[in-house]
C-alpha cells in the first residue's frame, strides 16, 4: 500500500503532459486516488467525487485545446492564425483591413425632364447591374445648368459606386460606459465592407440624431470629438468604440445608436462594362433612416424623389475593380508595424505606400512615391532622355498635373499606383486609375499627411513587351516580322499543337496582370528554361529574316512614343519604379510561334 507522500509523486515526465485528453486525465485521477486507498467514491459514476474528477478532466482538456492553438504563435513573427495575429498587433493599435467591396467608375447625364438648378442623391442610393446592387455611400451634389441633355462630368469624375446594398443593423440603447463597444454581427456569412460602415448616435437630451465620424485612433481625438473606432476582430466580427470624454466623446446612458454598414456580394459582384447602362437608381427608403436623415442631411439641400431620380441615365465604360477579402496573416505581419512607427501620419514614402497598399487593396495592384527630386531625376530625366524637348507636355503628365495638382510644384507627393487587374481582363493589359478612384485616393490622404505637401496621383508608364529580335534599325516592324522557332526532337512524341499552347502558357503566366508590380524585373533566360524544360524540345530562337538570336528575344518599347524608346534583348533588365510592363497582343504573337516537328515525326519508314 502506497503511503501519503507516496500519493504525491505522479512520476510524469517532463514531456507527458501532451499524451493527456480528458479520459486519460479522468482514469488517471481514479487510480491515484484508488492507489492512496483514502477515497473510493471516485470508483462510482454519479459520486460527487467522480463529478469532480470529471470537471478538473474535461476543463484541463479545454486548456490543452487552447495551449496547443496558441503556443507556438505567442510571438508576431511565428503567429499562423489569424485569430492570434489579431490578438498580438490590438496591442500596436493596428486594425486589420476587413473585406473591400468592388467599385465602379460610371458617368451619368441628367434628361431634359430635369429642371435647371441644383440637386443632391441622397446616400444609400442604388442601382442594380443584374443581381449585384452598387450604392453611393454620400450624398452627392450637383448642379444641372441647362435646360436639354446635360452630362455631369464632376460626377463622374468624382464618386464612385459600391457594390452592395446598405444594411439597417438593429438599434443599441448606450449603457453610458467609458470606450463603451457596439459588436457588429453579420451572420449566415454576409461580407461587410470594411471602409462603408457609418455610425449614428441620438442623443438622449435633445431627441435628435447626429453622425459621428470615424477614426483611426481615438488617442488622437480631443474630449469632445464625435468620434469612434472600429476594429475587425479575431472572431471576423466588428467592433465599434466610443470615447470616455478624454479621448473622443463618450456616449450618454439611454443614448441611441444605429449603425448602417455596406453588404457586398463580394467576388460574385463583379460586373463588365455596360452593366449599368440603362439602368435606374433607386432610393434607400426604410422608416428609421428617413428619421435619420431629417436631422443629418441638411434641409438646404434639394434631394432627388422617387420622381426625379429616374431622370438621371447612368452608364459605366470600365469594369469594376476586383473584390478583395480580409487582410491576410502575412500581410498584417507586413503592414501592423509599419502603421505602429508612422502612428497614422504620412511622412516617409514608406508611410505613403504602407498605407495606401492596406487602405486601397480592392482597387491598387502597387505603389511607389517619389518627392520632387526623385520626380525629376527619375520621370522627367527619363522623357528628357528619349527625346521630349518639353517633357511636362507628355499627356499623362499634364493630366495629372492639372487635375489634382495645385500650380506650386516644388513640395508635391508623387503617388503612382498601378491599378488592380481583375479576372474579366486579358493579356493586352492597359489600365490607369479613374479621376473618381484617383480623387478617392487624395480625399483619404489628406488629413494625414503633412500640411505643406500635395498629393499629386500618377499614371504608370506601361511598357509593351513581344517576342522580337532585330533585322537592321530597329523599329517596330521587327516585332511583326519575327518568329519564336521551336524545334522538338527527333524522337519527341509530341503534338506540336500541344507544344504551342503550353508556350502560351508560359507567356501569358509570365506577364500576368494580376501580379503586375512597378519596376519589375524581366529575365528573357527564365522564359527560354521553361519553354525548354516542355517535354519534347530541343531548342528555341528567335529569328528575323534570317537573323537567329539564340532563345527567347523580347522587344520593348514604350507605346506612346515607339520610335524614341524601344529596345530588344536577351539579358535580364529592371524597369524603373515609374514603369510596369504587359504583354502586347498574346493572339498575334502566337500566330508567329512556328514548331518544328523532329525527323522521325517528318518522315516514314516504307518496308518492301
Amino acid at each position: 500500500m502506497n503511503t501519503a507522500s507516496d500519493s504525491t509523486d505522479l512520476n510524469i515526465g517532463k514531456n507527458e503532459y501532451v499524451a493527456f485528453d480528458a479520459v486519460s486525465l479522468k482514469d488517471f485521477i481514479r487510480t491515484k486516488l484508488s492507489n492512496s486507498g483514502l477515497f473510493t467514491d471516485q470508483a462510482y459514476e454519479g459520486s460527487n467525487l467522480n463529478a469532480i474528477n470529471n470537471i478538473i478532466s474535461y476543463s484541463f482538456h479545454t486548456l490543452m485545446y487552447y495551449m496547443n492553438q496558441t503556443a507556438t504563435e505567442s510571438m508576431f513573427n511565428e503567429a499562423q492564425l489569424y485569430e492570434n495575429i489579431n490578438r498580438i498587433v490590438k496591442q500596436l493599435n493596428y486594425s486589420p483591413v476587413g473585406a473591400q467591396a468592388p467599385t465602379l467608375s460610371f458617368a451619368v447625364s441628367a434628361t431634359s425632364q430635369l429642371g435647371i438648378g441644383t440637386y443632391t442623391i441622397p446616400r444609400y442610393t442604388f442601382i442594380r447591374a443584374g443581381n449585384a446592387p452598387y450604392s453611393f455611400n454620400t450624398d452627392v451634389t450637383f448642379t444641372k445648368t441647362v435646360t436639354g441633355l446635360q452630362v455631369l462630368t464632376e460626377v463622374g469624375n468624382q464618386y464612385l459606386l459600391y457594390q452592395g446594398k446598405y444594411i439597417e443593423y438593429p438599434l443599441y440603447t448606450a449603457r453610458g460606459e467609458s470606450n463603451e463597444i457596439v459588436f457588429i454581427i453579420p451572420g449566415n456569412n454576409n461580407i461587410i465592407d470594411h471602409f462603408n460602415i457609418d455610425v449614428y448616435v441620438k442623443d438622449i437630451d435633445t431627441g435628435l440624431w447626429s453622425q459621428w465620424s470615424r477614426t483611426e485612433s481615438l488617442y488622437l481625438e480631443n474630449a469632445t470629438a464625435a468620434k469612434f473606432e472600429i476594429r475587425l476582430n479575431e472572431n471576423k466580427n466588428y467592433e465599434i468604440k466610443f470615447g470616455d470624454d478624454i479621448n473622443g466623446r463618450q456616449l450618454k446612458l439611454n443614448d441611441i445608436i444605429a449603425v448602417y454598414y455596406l453588404e457586398t456580394l463580394g467576388a460574385a459582384g463583379e460586373v463588365g462594362t455596360g452593366a449599368i447602362n440603362g439602368r435606374q437608381a433607386a432610393l434607400y427608403n426604410t422608416i428609421q433612416f428617413n428619421q435619420i436623415a431629417a436631422n443629418v442631411i441638411s434641409s438646404d439641400l434639394t434631394l432627388l424623389t422617387d420622381v426625379n431620380i429616374t431622370y438621371l441615365n447612368y452608364t459605366n465604360d470600365n469594369l469594376s475593380t476586383s473584390y478583395t477579402p480580409i487582410e491576410s496573416v502575412d500581410s498584417i505581419r507586413k503592414y501592423a508595424p509599419a502603421s505602429f512607427k508612422s502612428q497614422f501620419r504620412l511622412v516617409t514614402p514608406n508611410d505613403f505606400v504602407s498605407y495606401i497598399k492596406s487602405a486601397f487593396a480592392n482597387i491598387i495592384n502597387d505603389v511607389k512615391v517619389y518627392n520632387n527630386n526623385s520626380y525629376i531625376t527619375n520621370h522627367i530625366k527619363y522623357l528628357y532622355d528619349i527625346g521630349l524637348t518639353n517633357p511636362g507636355s507628355d499627356y499623362r503628365v499634364l493630366y495629372n498635373q492639372v487635375n489634382f495638382a495645385d500650380s506650386c510644384n516644388f513640395n508635391n507627393v508623387y503617388v503612382y499606383a498601378l491599378p488592380k487587374a481583375t479576372k474579366l481582363l486579358n493579356v493586352n493589359y492597359v489600365s490607369y486609375l479613374t479621376p473618381a478612384q484617383k480623387q478617392l485616393i487624395i480625399s483619404n490622404v489628406e488629413d494625414k499627411k503633412m500640411l505643406t505637401s500635395q498629393v499629386v496621383i500618377m499614371d504608370p508608364v506601361y511598357k509593351a513587351v513581344s517576342i522580337g529580335t532585330q533585322y537592321q534599325q530597329l523599329t517596330l516592324t521587327d516585332v511583326a516580322s519575327s518568329t519564336l522557332v521551336v524545334a522538338l526532337n527527333d524522337n519527341a512524341k509530341v503534338v506540336p499543337s500541344v507544344i504551342k499552347d503550353k508556350v502560351r502558357t508560359i507567356l501569358t503566366t509570365y506577364f500576368d496582370p494580376v501580379s503586375a508590380v512597378l519596376g519589375s524585373t524581366v529575365n528573357p533566360n527564365e522564359l527560354t528554361n521553361q519553354i525548354l524544360s516542355i517535354d519534347g524540345v530541343k531548342t528555341v530562337t528567335t529569328e528575323n529574316n534570317g537573323v537567329v538570336t539564340n532563345g527567347v528575344s523580347l522587344i520593348v518599347w514604350n507605346p506612346s512614343y515607339p520610335e524614341q524608346d524601344i529596345t530588344v534583348t536577351t539579358k535580364t533588365f529592371t524597369l524603373s519604379d515609374f514603369q510596369t510592363i504587359y504583354l502586347d497582343r498574346i493572339e498575334e504573337i502566337m500566330a508567329r510561334v512556328v514548331i518544328l516537328p523532329g525527323l522521325s515525326q517528318t518522315t516514314s519508314i516504307i518496308n518492301f
